[in-house]
């Protein structure tokens, strides 16, 4: 604890540099160089039900932004690029450095307003345990992560429109007991916004096919039938949508299976000052060894601005994932999460979490509990 306490110490002394504007800005260019220290406590590192390990982890994430374009026009092409750097004070054999690219872009409008569109890309290097990592695990799970993604809304008139999208993800890991997998998405939504009202109506169908690198289980393909509501907070102090409907999972020489499909994440403005947060899901899945899933979850949280300097966030969620495993495997994840934010100047903030994990399974049950301090610096 020791040295945790001069983590902090370290991370003050490093917010206290004034910072002046983007290194490099005009009408068509803003460049910005990030950097986040982070140091963290974390009394189960590997997630593990016996044996725990703790440790001190310090962490400095430098970066680089890039934005191309006018952030009001069409056009406007986005790049970061961190690499994360992590130090374990114990355990020195988990050090890593972890690379990440991301670019998104907005395609801007066409056709009289009528089509906008989007695109993304992105990668990823992870070192972390999941809930679905094998019981017990010694070392942490290594994965690579390779997505992109493209989306387009038209509307035929002012009560009506429709969404495209597609997106691809593919995640190579390093254990050869994890297995590899591609998984291809694409959702299909319709819109109807009755006269005068603030909320949309919505009719959809999404496609998902899961590719796995498995001899047991080549992959999925998956449905979600579904019927909703779209609001945004232009219309009322509810935004975001909600979906019900039915979930399809075909697997090679098995039966088809069913199950209600539940997806909404929605937001209320309280006040100018707090919002409140509500999601849930009911969806299939593909655990990191392969095996099929079928997940239910529930999340809230709140965050509040005191003034212009602080905030404070809670954030509360579980999920219920049962596997296709022989024996039969259920988890049952809590998580609790709180934090406070304290903006110092225009480029930099400071912020104290507390993480809590409580993974009820008849195989890889655990706890775990993360206290971090973060400095993110932005010139």
């Amino acid at each position: 604890m020791k040295k945790f306490t001069l983590g902090i110490t370290l991370l003050a002394t490093a917010t206290g540099s004034a910072f002046a504007a983007p290194l490099l800005s005009n009408d068509f260019i803003q460049t910005n160089f990030t950097l986040n220290a982070k140091v963290r406590y974390d009394d189960n590192i590997l997630l593990t039900a016996t044996g725990d390990k703790s440790d001190t982890i310090y962490e400095f994430d430098p970066g680089v932004k890039f934005n191309l374009g006018n952030q009001d026009k069409p056009g406007l092409l986005q790049f970061s690029a961190t690499e994360a750097v992590q130090r374990y004070d114990k355990a020195t054999s988990l050090n890593s450095n972890l690379i990440s690219y991301n670019l998104n872009s907005n395609l801007g409008t066409a056709s009289g307003d009528k089509t906008t569109a989007t695109v993304s890309a992105g990668y990823s290097q992870i070192a972390a345990n999941t809930p679905g990592t094998l019981a017990n695990p010694t070392i942490l799970s290594r994965r690579n992560v390779t997505d992109a993604g493209a989306g387009a809304n038209y509307k035929f008139s002012g009560l009506t429109d429709f969404t495209l999208a597609g997106q691809y993800e593919y995640t190579e890991y390093k254990a050869a007991s994890s297995v590899n997998s591609r998984v291809y998405t694409v959702p299909f939504n319709y819109y109807y916004t009755p006269d005068s009202s603030k909320i949309d109506l919505s009719a959809g169908l999404q496609y998902r096919k899961t590719d796995l690198k498995s001899v047991t289980t080549p992959g999925y393909t998956d449905y979600y039938y579904n019927v909703g509501l779209r609001s945004t907070p232009v219309s009322t102090k509810i935004s975001g949508s909600l979906s019900v409907g039915l979930n399809q999972r075909d697997t090679p020489n098995a039966k088809t299976e069913y199950s209600p499909g539940v997806k909404g994440n929605l937001s209320y403005k309280y006040t100018d000052k707090t919002t409140f947060t509500l999601g849930a899901s009911n969806d299939f899945g593909a655990s990191s060894g392969g095996q099929s899933q079928k997940i239910v979850s529930i999340n809230g949280g709140v965050q509040t601005n005191f003034n212009e300097q602080w905030s404070a966030s809670l954030d509360l969620s579980y999920s219920r994932t049962k596997f296709a495993t022989v024996p039969p495997r259920t988890d049952g994840l809590h998580n609790a999460s709180l934090g406070v934010t304290y903006v110092a100047t225009k480029w930099c903030s400071i912020r104290l979490a507390d993480a809590y994990a409580d993974n009820t399974s008849n195989v890889g049950a655990y706890k775990d509990n993360t206290v971090s301090l973060t400095a993110v610096l932005n010139y």
